[in-house]
């Protein structure tokens, strides 16, 4: 009975109940997710839990991302009270969190620079480096994106409309890629910055900040870092929130980002629907590629701005965050 079920050692199903994580996963296969319940995604997990393998649990904190997307707004507090439940009515099996290091042994692992390279290094256990090209640290008890989304729709659906623009591509709108976006539920977005190797910009020195800061719970559920240098010496860091639409969430990621690192520079805010559909600087359709801007001339980040609307100065603006700067 040993083997995989997707990245899942069905070794872990031995003696368990039938609504196991194998379970979970045919579930998924037959096209019943949204059948699930969080009883199941909860037992699961505990049961994963008692061998103390934190690759599946990491697993099983993406189902329990998973299955809300599939829930109505008016099912997601009944599965947060079925999740209180479950935990209520096993005090055997507790909310255990998966373990992250604490901010000591966060900053004992060294993050360095092969200024030969140009490359980048980092000896925390807890990052991955599964491509070769990004470092990727992920905080499992947060909340992520859905790994779900329909990317693949999204990027048919935006050649149709490429097709039907094809005589003033500047007919095609951000709004009209968001919309696209939203559609499709592909909602992650993230805070860019950019560190070169010279002066106080050190790549390695911000990295190892806006790591410790995801283990610590104190930003959003994954960053990533360029883990070669651009063509112009550049590293590109992107700092992940969940949703792009939520702007509290993304305004409070940016000043916990603000606090980690202290820099008073302005920072912009790209949605990854852009990344996927290949909408960057310089686009055919004239387009900006960032939705939001915090930082600049505002050190608290005090204030976010939407860069495609404008300023009404008024109670109620649409372009500043979360309250009219004039």
């Amino acid at each position: 009975m040993v083997g995989k079920v997707g990245t899942i050692s069905t070794e872990l199903c031995i003696g368990s109940p039938p609504k196991c994580l194998c379970e979970l996963r045919k579930k998924t296969r037959d096209g019943n997710v949204g059948k699930l319940s969080i009883n199941e995604v909860m037992a699961a997990k505990s049961h994963v839990l008692d061998y103390e393998n934190d690759d599946d649990a990491r697993e099983i904190d993406k189902w329990l991302t998973s299955l809300r997307k599939y829930r109505p707004p008016q099912r997601q507090q009944a599965d947060e009270d079925d999740e209180v439940q479950y935990l209520s009515s096993n005090p055997s099996k507790p909310n255990k969190r998966l373990r992250l290091p604490s901010s000591s042994s966060s900053e004992n692992h060294i993050c360095y620079l092969d200024e030969s390279t140009k490359t980048l290094h980092d000896t925390h256990p807890q990052i991955r480096d599964e491509d070769g090209h990004w470092i990727w640290a992920s905080n499992p008890n947060r909340r992520g994106y859905s790994f779900l989304n329909d990317v693949n729709g999204m990027e048919r659906k935006f050649e149709v409309i490429k097709a039907r623009h094809a005589d003033d591509l500047k007919k095609i709108s951000i709004d009209m890629v968001l919309d696209l976006a939203i559609h499709h539920e592909v909602l992650c977005g993230k805070w860019m910055l950019f560190r070169t190797s010279s002066g106080g910009n050190n790549p390695a020195i911000t990295w190892t900040k806006i790591r410790n800061a995801v283990f610590n719970n104190e930003l959003g559920c994954t960053a990533k870092i360029k883990k070669k240098a651009e063509a112009n010496g550049l590293f590109v860091i992107c700092v992940y929130c969940r949703d792009f639409r939520d702007k509290p969430d993304v305004l409070r990621v940016r000043r916990a980002l603000r606090a980690a690192i202290d820099d008073e520079k302005a920072l912009y805010f790209k949605p990854d629907a852009l990344t996927y559909l290949g909408i960057n600087a310089g686009n055919p359709y004239g387009m900006k590629t960032t939705i939001y801007t915090c930082g600049k001339d505002d050190p608290d980040c005090s204030t976010m701005f939407v860069n495609r609307k404008k300023c009404t100065h008024g109670q109620d603006c649409p372009r500043c965050f979360p309250r009219c700067m004039g």
